[in-house]
């Protein structure tokens, strides 16, 4: 299965996203392959050498770069078996995501399936109480229930692993990867 982490805006996490869904389905004893699609090439290095090949992996994870109407991200879009846009509950973040979606929607092949996640939710916030209905509202694609908290441990996963993860955000990613994988 290839799960490609798109949308137009950089900084809503398919990067962060991308790499805990690995840490999860790794959790999980299956296979993973990661690819990067960003220049940045900012997820690449943690992943320059890896246990699986793409032909395989149960699981392809893709990192797309933050534009939409790219040739390579177009042509990401057509070949994913799921499509995961992030956004974080922020204006900017909100509006790109809805056209972001539309995009997905009209590219994504009729047998795929696509969904938004709210990410980096700081529990409270007026934005991150209104951030879900605009976005089931407005998005194109189904917004799925889990949304990934705004804790500094996804930050310290990036050097500890799956292991620098409290709990709570390790619910939320398996919760992720049972939504994503279904």
């Amino acid at each position: 299965m290839e799960i490609l982490f798109v949308n137009g805006k950089g900084g809503v996490g398919k990067s962060t996203l991308c790499y805990l869904l690995s840490l999860a389905l790794k959790e999980a004893g299956k296979s993973v392959f990661v690819k990067d699609l960003d220049p940045q090439q900012s997820l690449g290095q943690y992943f320059s050498e890896q246990e699986f090949t793409e032909d395989s992996a149960e699981f392809i994870l893709v990192d797309s770069m933050p534009v939409i109407n790219d040739p390579i991200v177009k042509e990401a879009i057509t070949r994913a078996d799921c499509l995961i846009v992030p956004c974080s509950p922020d204006p900017f973040s909100l509006a790109v995501t809805i056209s972001s979606s539309e995009v997905v929607k009209n590219l994504m092949r009729a047998d795929a399936k696509a969904f938004g996640v709210l990410n980096d939710v700081e529990t409270g916030t007026n934005l991150s109480k209104a951030a879900p209905d605009i976005l089931r509202e407005n998005l194109h694609i189904p917004l799925l229930s889990v949304q990934i908290p705004h804790r500094q441990a996804i930050k310290r996963a990036a050097f500890d692993g799956w292991k620098g993860l409290d709990q709570d955000v390790r619910e939320a990613v398996f919760k992720l990867a049972l939504e994503t994988i279904a």
